[in-house]
């Protein structure tokens, strides 16, 4: 099998590949060794397949992308900084937000209208249920974008 790209593709490809190591990397050390094998595994294929790859660095004219760490081709330091961990810590950050506004509204929701009816609605398609949900989840958004935590306190 032969895939043709451009440099621009190629670029594309590895930053993609950069990526997809970074958050493997994430989950394989940020979880207990008894949850985090199958992210190892997944994790040490992807570093495979990114040395392959930027063995290619040259010929695309991306010499910039590739460095040798531990006898390995590795994205370098300079493309991961700029061009993946930016995006990394965007998804990081709305991740963040995203579970905080999801778990508080099902708190309110909850404490609104009993355990048992939130039961029913978690599981709900319809529209109107959806709109309900997202109603809760829009209200800790707009608090998130104007105040980020700054007001958020635990009282306990």
């Amino acid at each position: 099998m032969k895939i043709e790209l451009s440099s621009k593709q190629y670029r594309d490809l590895m930053i993609t590949i950069g990526i997809a190591d970074g958050v493997l990397e994430m989950l394989r050390e940020g979880l207990p060794e008894e949850k985090n094998g199958a992210y190892i595994r997944q994790s040490d294929r992807i570093w495979e397949l990114e040395s392959h790859l930027l063995g290619y660095a040259k010929d695309m004219d991306c010499e910039d992308m590739a460095e040798t760490y531990g006898g390995e081709l590795t994205l370098s330091d300079a493309v991961f900084e700029q061009e993946v961990a930016p995006l990394l810590e965007h998804y990081n950050e709305y991740m963040v937000y995203d579970a905080m506004a999801s778990e508080l509204a099902w708190r309110d929701i909850v404490r609104e209208i009993g355990v048992e009816e939130a039961g029913k609605l978690e599981g709900a398609t319809d529209e109107k249920s959806l709109e309900r949900i997202q109603k809760y989840e829009a209200k800790y958004w707009d608090e998130f974008d104007e105040h980020d935590f700054n007001r958020l306190e635990v009282v306990g």
